[in-house]
């Protein structure tokens, strides 16, 4: 299998990385705002649907909406000085300077810088989320597919409206987007089958998102953004529960090919793989700096860190490999990548009961 952006790739010993160093690339790589996303339109005559479990999803979602602007109380002042942002257990960043001996006041600045980027990054993801929704309610064969993805689009928009609000309102910065996050959105973009689109983002992007969501709401000491997070996390329990049970009809339909099964099945490695490869790099080469972190000295030793690969992979066991598991989009042909890369240790020990779409239709 042709591993994704090969030309930034670096061996860390048996890990293969990815980098982006050179800020030119990189400043022109975020400039490009246009791009070609070719995309099948499908009309679906059948507007009674049958989808059952969608139809609910959709009517769920109709009486959960929320107005970020009026429900949120933006008067509430935050101090910097006064919050760590995250819990500095889970800022890499963090770690490293308690290790280098660093006062607790630069830990906690660097948390909250690294809270700060984690927002951004989720900001730029719901951007691209709202595009991809767009685009299902395009391409998507099924009405009631159409309905739940048209319904989404609108969450997207809150969720955009409320991190942004939070980041230049309360925080005062937005970070640009990670260069590898931008890569991976614009390739689920450029998909050429709804299938990829809706497995991509829906099932992949969208289960990591609410793990982060999760750890943030869990060790955040912000109420405000204690609470924002988790009225966009009930959200996003939504989003992936139509990501799994549009797959699950994918992958139970008759129609469905073993070409496309096993299609599916590389695709959602390929994405996860290059997630994996640039995780530590990008947070590291944009707060870093600062610190006299030097992010392609320290990265090799992260991904051969058993403390840093098991912190790493709990994001993707959590949800992500479970609903893959359980979808059959991880069988004995790719089990095994999977370990290679360091994101599972023992596939059969990985449960394949649903966590991350807890409250979906509740």
């Amino acid at each position: 299998m042709e591993l994704l952006n090969p030309e930034h790739r670096k061996m860390y010993g048996k890990f293969a990385g990815i980098e982006w160093n050179d800020q030119t690339e990189i400043k022109r790589m975020r400039s490009q705002l246009d791009f070609d996303a070719p995309l099948e339109v499908s009309w679906d005559w059948d507007y009674v649907g049958e989808a059952e479990e969608l139809r609910r999803l959709y009517e769920i979602s109709k009486v959960r909406q929320w107005n970020a602007e009026t429900d949120l109380d933006w008067k509430i002042s935050i101090d910097p000085a006064a919050h760590w942002g995250m819990d500095p257990k889970y800022s890499v960043i963090c770690q490293l300077l308690k290790l280098g001996g660093a006062s607790e006041a630069q830990q906690r600045e660097a948390a909250w810088e690294n809270m700060a980027y984690i927002c951004s990054q989720l900001l730029h993801g719901e951007q691209a989320a709202l595009q991809i929704c767009g685009q299902l309610t395009n391409t998507c064969p099924d009405i009631d597919m159409k309905f739940y993805a048209g319904a989404q689009t609108f969450d997207e928009v809150r969720h955009i409206e409320a991190f942004a609000k939070f980041l230049q309102r309360k925080v005062g910065k937005i970070y640009p987007v990670d260069p590898n996050i931008k890569f991976l959105l614009e390739e689920l973009l450029k998909a050429d089958s709804w299938q990829k689109k809706t497995l991509g983002m829906q099932t992949l992007f969208e289960g990591m998102a609410l793990g982060i969501m999760g750890m943030l709401e869990d060790g955040t000491d912000i109420p405000f953004l204690k609470e924002m997070l988790k009225r966009v996390r009930l959200d996003e329990s939504r989003h992936a529960a139509f990501g799994i049970i549009s797959m699950k009809m994918t992958m139970e339909s008759a129609e469905t090919s073993p070409e496309l099964k096993a299609e599916l099945e590389d695709w959602a490695f390929g994405i996860l793989e290059c997630l994996n490869a640039g995780q530590y790099h990008g947070p590291l080469s944009e707060l870093g700096p600062k610190y006299g972190i030097n992010a392609s000295a320290v990265t090799p030793v992260l991904y051969h860190s058993k403390d840093a690969i098991e912190a790493k992979s709990l994001m993707y066991t959590h949800a992500v490999i479970p609903h893959l598991k359980k979808l059959g989009l991880i069988t004995e042909r790719t089990a095994g990548k999977y370990r290679e890369i360091g994101l599972v240790k023992d596939m059969d020990k990985i449960s394949t009961e649903s966590r991350v779409t807890q409250g979906a239709f509740d």
